[in-house]
């Protein structure tokens, strides 16, 4: 009887181990799925950084800061306006009129990157 309960043993522990396999394998899909996951976020999110700091370097003055109040503190576009316009003294309405426009098309060719780069 012996052998037979050994037969039987191995049997099972056979089986057992397969299916341990069986776990680690899909165990290490997962992984490898999240860390590519993972990789992309990160490239996507430099991706962005970068970008904005390039528009920053390439703003200058009044239209730097709407930008910077905008994109890097959160403000929406109204409080933007009326908080630069506190810091360089001139009206909400010339901001709107002549600064935010060319702020507007950066913020838009940032969103645009951001999209076309999820995207992928």
């Amino acid at each position: 009887m012996d052998i037979l309960s050994s037969y039987v043993d191995n049997k099972k522990e056979l089986e057992i181990a397969k299916n341990r396999l069986a776990l680690v394998c899909e165990y290490e899909r997962k992984i490898k799925r999240e860390k590519k996951e993972l990789v992309d976020f990160i490239n996507l999110q430099t991706s962005v950084l970068e970008g904005t700091e390039n528009i920053l370097r390439e703003l200058n003055g009044v239209e730097q800061k709407i930008f910077y109040e905008i994109v890097v503190n959160g403000l929406n576009v109204t409080k933007a306006i009326e908080s630069v316009s506190v810091d360089v003294d001139l009206d909400i309405s010339t901001l709107w009129k002549n600064y935010y426009p060319r702020v507007k098309q950066h913020i838009i060719k940032l969103k645009l990157q951001k999209s076309s780069e999820n995207q992928e």
